[in-house]
């Protein structure tokens, strides 16, 4: 005996000649899938339920729009659509040129934020130029000092010296007046003592005293004095006081030295 399934496809009922007209035929009765059958069943009566929740909610709608306008009736309002919806437009609008204009507030802050903060970085740039500017303004000085501390100043203008001389010769003249010869002096300085003395600048000057500095810049220099005895065996004195002054390598620092001159001189 053959079995021919029927196709699965939604119905609730199959009529009782339609059943029976196909086992005459096939000499077999129709195998139903009964549990699927069931499922589609339970499908269809779910999607009822649901077109009765959207017709319920549909009426309930209608009956809503019905009390709306039942209320604008009521009220007599002639509303122009058109209008509120041109109006509504503007203010749409509106506000989106207020939204333009506070992004672009917005925008503006955070540039000025941003401009504030390049200019405070460009002073603190403008800041550290100016030290690096003064650093480097030092830089001589500070080279100064070091080759000042490498070539330093120090002066020697030699020993103190005392010369005494006799050989002013005095006589009475015609008046009774005595008069005497001079006594010349000469003292000769030396600063080749002096540390470094051939790349310093030297000075010499004379302090107090009689005395005649014959070159205030050499080596070597003279002093000149010339001394008169009011009478003889009487003796007069003269102390020259000469000041080197010395220079350091770099022209920064300046030593002092004083060499004291003491002539004498006695008539005879």
């Amino acid at each position: 005996m053959k079995t021919i399934a029927l196709p699965s496809r939604p119905f609730l009922a199959t009529p009782a000649p339609v059943l029976l007209a196909f086992t005459l035929l096939t000499g077999c009765p129709p195998t139903v899938d009964v549990e699927a059958l069931d499922d589609r069943l339970t499908d269809v009566e779910a999607e009822v339920a649901a077109l009765d929740d959207v017709a319920a909610d549909v009426a309930a709608a209608e009956s809503r729009i019905a009390a709306l306008e039942d209320r604008i009736g009521a009220l007599a309002v002639d509303v122009d659509v058109a209008d509120l919806r041109a109006r509504i437009d503007g203010h749409d609008e509106h506000l989106a040129k207020l939204d333009a204009q506070v992004a672009s507030i917005g925008s503006d802050y955070v540039r000025g934020h941003e401009l504030d903060a390049a200019l405070d970085e460009l002073d603190q740039l403008d800041g550290r130029l100016f030290e690096v500017e003064q650093s480097y303004a030092t830089v001589p000085w500070v080279e100064a000092s070091l080759e000042a501390e490498a070539c330093p100043a120090v002066p020697d203008g030699g020993p103190d010296q005392i010369i005494d001389d006799t050989s002013s010769l005095c006589q009475t003249d015609a008046y009774g007046s005595t008069i005497c010869t001079p006594c010349e002096f000469a003292f000769a300085l030396d600063a080749s003592g002096s540390f470094g003395v051939d790349g310093l600048n030297l000075e010499w000057a004379v302090l107090s005293g009689a005395g005649v500095l014959d070159d205030q810049a050499a080596l070597r220099p003279m002093v000149t004095l010339s001394l008169t005895p009011v009478e003889a065996a009487v003796s007069v004195v003269d102390v020259v006081e000469v000041e080197l002054t010395v220079m350091d390598c770099a022209g920064v620092q300046a030593a002092t030295d004083l060499v004291t001159l003491t002539a004498t001189c006695t008539g005879s």
